[in-house]
């Protein structure tokens, strides 16, 4: 079983190993038998495979080599709020934006 991490602003219902369909909320995480490392919505950051993005602290953020994290923040508001964050904004300004929307999700 691996985690699923719907990042974006919409449900998405997959169908896992069993093929019992599954919706997942948007912000939302749950436990998903099957291999999604190939689905499209994965490798385009809509999507992630707990443990493979930037590493949970804390809710959201995360610690990898800085120029690759940044990217994946600036990618992850992207597919949230369907627009590409200023080029100045700051991570600690998205991180805390993404924290928001997925609280208010709940």
């Amino acid at each position: 079983m691996q985690t699923i991490i719907n990042w974006t602003k919409s449900p998405v219902v997959l169908t896992d190993d069993d093929e019992k369909r599954i919706t997942l909320r948007p912000g939302k995480s749950l436990s998903f038998n099957g291999d999604l490392t190939e689905h499209p919505w994965v490798k385009n950051g809509y999507l992630e495979i707990g443990g493979t993005g930037m590493k949970d602290t804390g809710g959201v953020g995360g610690q990898h080599d800085d120029e690759d994290d940044i990217d994946a923040v600036r990618l992850r508001y992207q597919n949230i709020f369907g627009e590409k964050p200023h080029a100045n904004t700051s991570k600690a300004t998205l991180l805390k934006k993404i924290d928001e929307w997925q609280h208010q999700a709940d």
